[in-house]
């Protein structure tokens, strides 16, 4: 039997397809993970407009509210403490990030406080004289327009801006409304919930590189991208910088897909590379079987031809010495025309399958009563059956179906080499059983059953091989060909049907089970 061996040839072609798959694949890979870096980019610098858009207007909307409310102080002049109190409460309905609201006297004295509880330290100062409020005092003084301040920290030691709006009455300037904004709050107020657990934000002024608020955490092990986004508010240059985080479960699941699509192009590169291996060399096997085919029917035509001549003077040698020859010499002259007669049997029934197979004869096929085939058959074995003691069993289908072959090609070489084998391993007393069963409308099945002596698995695996000997002799001794399955396979296949074998091989004990069954599957006529 002949065995695979690996072809390193064909390996080296396989392994070069790998490489080329792996070189398309690859480069994809490195695309979908700088788009994926991209879009996250994308993602960030978007954010960072939002979030500096969001701060911009919401400052200008603080501003607005600021001024409307100037004008719907009741007492334009402050005069007391009551007043200032009913009108920051309104402001502070509109404000829920508003720490403190304080009205700060031309002299630059803090007068009120609300609500008073945690800036008592403020009451009475005189803000014109701390240098970091004063220059922002004077510019809304001096343009009559609210100013911003940089970052700052409060008494209650929060970051927080200030918005200084002065205060006019009939264009005499009154004072100030110093209101601080808690970052922290109007930050909160400023993202979604469900952005806080995946950005990161930086507020930074230019004109104050020192002073930074940050909202958010971002650890080392944690993956950000960038986004930046620089904008003016209140004559103050601010730029906002936002981290795009990525949780511990997502890069988890980044990875995971990175690692799974890398594998995948893995796998897939190998399953094509594996594929085309195969490919390559099953094309070769059929190359190699189409010239040995094309061998062997070349030495079988001229094994044919160059030994049926002298076959034929051999038989025209042996009837002429037979008469001649004394009653003695007969008998052995007759033993080499039965051996001349069975080598020319031989070749005509190879001859007659390569022509089938090659194609060159055509079978003429007919529906045939399977019954009437099977009994037929018996008949032509009586003789040996008899005399070797065995008892032909034919079960009858009664619905007797009908196959289509050629009948003369079908019962010569199918069920007479099937019934000639059963026979053959059959020993005296056993039983050699045929029998037909219609399955459904469209297959007929016959069974060849002996009870002889049986096969092995390996012969079995191998009588349908051709260049596996499996030839041995019978219960007494009987000769064989050798192509006899050879000869069912093939024309079982011709007539669109296939074959199978299964068998017991005899053992030491007498009561085991032992025999073989051929079973034949059919078309339906």
């Amino acid at each position: 039997m002949r065995r695979h061996r690996i072809d390193f040839r064909l390996l080296a072609k396989a392994f070069l397809v790998f490489l080329v798959l792996m070189g398309f694949f690859l480069p994809a890979l490195v695309l979908y993970d700088q788009v994926d870096r991209a879009m996250r980019s994308t993602r960030a610098n978007f954010a960072a407009t939002q979030v500096a858009s969001r701060v911009q207007n919401s400052i200008a909307n603080r501003v607005d509210l600021l001024k409307l409310l100037e004008y719907l102080v009741p007492s334009p002049r402050l005069e007391t403490f009551d007043e200032f109190t009913a009108w920051s409460h309104k402001v502070v309905r509109n404000m829920p990030e508003l720490e403190s609201l304080k009205f700060i006297e031309p002299n630059g004295v803090v007068r009120w406080i609300v609500p008073f509880s945690g800036n008592p330290v403020a009451m009475g100062r005189n803000l014109l004289e701390r240098p970091d409020v004063s220059p922002y005092l004077a510019a809304a003084r001096q343009t009559m327009a609210p100013q911003l301040t940089h970052i700052v920290r409060t008494y209650q030691d929060k970051l927080a801006l200030i918005i200084y709006a002065p205060l006019v009455e009939r264009g005499v300037f009154i004072g100030w409304i110093d209101c601080v904004l808690s970052l922290d709050v109007l930050m909160a107020n400023l993202l979604p919930i469900k952005e806080i657990g995946n950005i990161y934000v930086k507020m930074e002024f230019k004109d104050h590189p020192d002073q930074i608020y940050e909202y958010g955490n971002v650890t080392h092990s944690q993956v950000a991208t960038f986004g930046r986004s620089d904008f003016e508010i209140l004559n103050q240059p601010l730029a906002i910088t936002v981290r795009y985080l990525l949780s511990a479960q997502q890069q988890t699941e980044i990875r995971t897909l990175r690692w799974l699509i890398f594998f995948g192009i893995i796998a897939s590169s190998l399953t094509i590379a594996v594929l085309a291996y195969v490919f390559m060399w099953s094309r070769k096997q059929m190359e190699w079987r189409l010239e040995k085919e094309h061998f062997q029917s070349v030495l079988l035509n001229l094994m044919v031809h160059d030994i049926i001549n002298p076959l034929l003077i051999v038989r025209m040698s042996t009837d002429a010495a037979m008469r001649l020859a004394s009653p003695d010499v007969e008998v052995q002259l007759k033993k080499t025309e039965y051996g001349i007669d069975q080598m020319s049997d031989v070749i005509a029934r190879v001859r007659d399958m390569r022509a089938v197979e090659l194609g060159k004869k055509q079978l003429q096929t007919t529906a045939v009563w399977v019954n009437e085939l099977i009994a037929d058959t018996f008949k032509l074995f009586d003789d040996r059956l008899r005399a070797k003691g065995l008892v032909a069993d034919f079960q009858v289908d009664p619905q007797n179906p009908q196959i289509l072959v050629d009948r003369i090609s079908f019962q010569n070489n199918v069920l007479n080499n099937l019934v000639a084998n059963a026979i053959k391993f059959s020993e005296s007393g056993g039983r050699v059983i045929m029998r037909s069963q219609a399955r459904g409308n469209h297959e007929v099945i016959i069974e060849v059953i002996d009870e002889g002596v049986g096969m092995g698995e390996e012969i079995r695996r191998s009588l349908f091989l051709e260049d596996v000997d499996v030839t041995k002799p019978g219960t007494l001794g009987e000769q064989g060909t050798g192509i006899g399955m050879l000869q069912v396979k093939s024309y079982t296949r011709i007539f669109g049907g296939r074959v199978t074998v299964t068998s017991l091989k005899k053992t030491s004990i007498d009561h085991d089970p032992h025999g073989t069954t051929v079973r034949l599957y059919l078309p339906r006529a």
